[in-house]
């Protein structure tokens, strides 16, 4: 094996040491503690080892281990119901059987707990499996029997070089969220309608300070850039109803005067009519009169549909000023849903390169010492026939038969800001 071999190889074999060393330590503490049963309560169940003697017949004195039935087998007397009994009821039930048999005379009984059924452990511990159980037993206890915490679900067989890796990746995954991060927060700035991000949170993250501060100077430049430009197209459209307002202003005054211009030729007309009557005035001149009321006419029409245009074309325009707000929050809306989304496909991509790299040792100093590291530990425990879930931590106690899973998490990543 080459120098560079062994070197590798080194951290794993010390840890493997001190793990032994802990499961050593925890078997001589717990051997010092005397078999004895819990509480005069217990109940027994399969896996449990009883002693069994007769006062005055060293003979009839044994040791049965309560089978998948629960029963016990005995001389003379057979199989004896024995799980889900106190060890005083078993021995109630012996020495009744006991007494109606005439080969034995005594039927003074003493039934005794030796051994305990076992306990289980799984999940991040070195040594997963079923150990014997000991009064006075804690998860810390059980988890030392099993070697410590360890992250056997993900290990390689090459961790260092697959934390060379995606070394890489981690860190490029860590600027794509900061870089979606920032645009979250830049849409929902936008949607409050203020005029900056607060780039506060970005700084935790772990790369660069001067790129995330370029990534927050983009950020509020774009959204400067936006909210000039919505200013823009809402000033356009409030100036161009203001020119509506007026077009429709001249309109009217120019009916008003085509209205006046007809009543004076309406007038004219009746004189130059009495005067052609007394042959006063050119035949001619009635007809000229009467086509200059007709061409006033046909302007108070051309007039009363300007007017109607103008009036549709302001109202059009009052509705694209309305709807201006409305369609840019709801193009806004969908714009930071699909960032939200897109921020959550980095999270988990993130989470995923990172546990890698937490299983391959590369970040589990750094993040056991700033408390990132937690593990969640549950006990899985008959009750009254019912299986219960028991949240628990190192300090509770275990119980025969219990199955404890013992799962480590990390969170390492910067918090969500609020939506």
């Amino acid at each position: 094996m080459s120098t560079g071999q062994r070197g590798q190889r080194r951290p794993f074999e010390a840890r493997g040491l001190r793990g032994l060393a802990l499961a050593l330590l925890a078997v001589l503490a717990l051997a010092c503690i005397p078999v004895r049963a819990l509480a005069a309560d217990y109940l027994l169940d399969s896996g449990d080892v009883l002693e069994i003697s007769v006062f005055g017949m060293q003979e009839f004195k044994r040791r049965s281990t309560i089978d998948v039935d629960g029963n016990i087998s005995m001389p003379l007397i057979g199989e004896v119901k024995a799980s889900s009994h106190t060890l005083a009821e078993v021995r109630a039930k012996l020495k009744e059987l006991l007494a109606s048999n005439d080969a034995i005379r005594s039927s003074d009984v003493l039934v005794e707990l030796v051994e305990h059924r076992p306990f289980y452990i799984s999940g991040d511990v070195a040594r997963a499996g079923a150990y014997p159980f000991r009064p006075s037993m804690t998860v810390r206890h059980a988890i030392a029997l099993a070697g410590g915490y360890d992250n056997n679900r993900f290990k390689v067989e090459n961790p260092l070089l697959m934390a060379t890796d995606l070394r890489g990746q981690y860190e490029a995954l860590w600027t794509d969220f900061a870089k979606r991060d920032a645009r979250v927060r830049r849409l929902q700035a936008e949607l409050d309608g203020k005029d900056s991000i607060d780039a506060g949170d970005l700084r935790g993250v772990p790369i660069s300070a001067a790129v995330v501060e370029q990534i927050a100077k983009l950020e509020n430049e774009a959204l400067k850039l936006r909210t000039e430009n919505q200013h823009r197209e809402q000033a356009h459209l409030d100036r161009s109803v203001e020119l509506a307002d007026g077009q429709l202003a001249a309109i009217a005054a120019g009916a008003k005067n085509d209205d006046e211009s007809l009543k004076i030729q309406m007038a004219e007309i009746g004189r130059v009519a009495e005067l052609n009557q007394k042959g006063l005035a050119a035949a001619n001149r009635l007809l000229d009169e009467q086509r200059t009321a007709m061409l006033l006419r046909s302007r108070q029409q051309e007039n009363a549909a300007r007017a109607s245009a103008a009036e549709l074309a302001k109202q059009d325009l009052a509705r694209k000023s309305v709807r201006l707000a409305e369609d840019r929050r709801a193009a806004l809306t969908e714009e930071l849903q699909d960032a939200l989304v897109e921020k959550a496909k980095v999270a988990a991509q993130l989470q995923s390169v990172g546990d890698k790299l937490l299983y391959s040792g590369a970040l589990k100093a750094e993040l056991s010492r700033t408390g990132q590291a937690r593990s969640d530990i549950t006990i899985f425990r008959t009750v009254d026939g019912q299986q219960a879930t028991i949240p628990a931590n190192e300090a509770t106690p275990v119980m025969p038969g219990d199955v404890i899973e013992v799962l480590t998490k990390f969170d390492f990543l910067v918090a969500t800001p609020r939506q």
